[in-house]
């Protein structure tokens, strides 16, 4: 659950969402958000970690650079997967920061 949380500081609306299912104790529907964004939230949490996530942001427009060092920025390619995961998301749960 933990790195759903981390996901949903960047899509407040599915936060406040899967809280609201949860405490009126509509677990199954809570399970099924929960699960709808997890993958997003493992993709950035433990595939990519710091240098995902910042690429993320800076491609919806948080302009917060790249990671300090010894992390290192993504390169093309991982850079494509993170467009492309983001490109997803927002087709399935609209805007990332809305």
């Amino acid at each position: 659950m933990a790195a759903s949380w981390r996901c949903l500081r960047r899509c407040p609306r599915r936060g406040v969402e899967l809280f609201e299912l949860f405490r009126a104790g509509r677990l199954q529907e809570a399970d099924a958000l929960q699960a709808r964004l997890l993958p997003v939230a493992k993709f950035f949490g433990t595939t990519h970690g710091i240098a995902g996530l910042k690429a993320a942001l800076n491609a919806a427009g948080y302009d917060i650079g790249d990671p300090r060092p010894p992390l290192l920025r993504l390169d093309a390619a991982g850079l494509q997967m993170v467009t492309d995961v983001l490109s997803l998301f927002h087709e399935a749960h609209g805007h990332v920061a809305s």
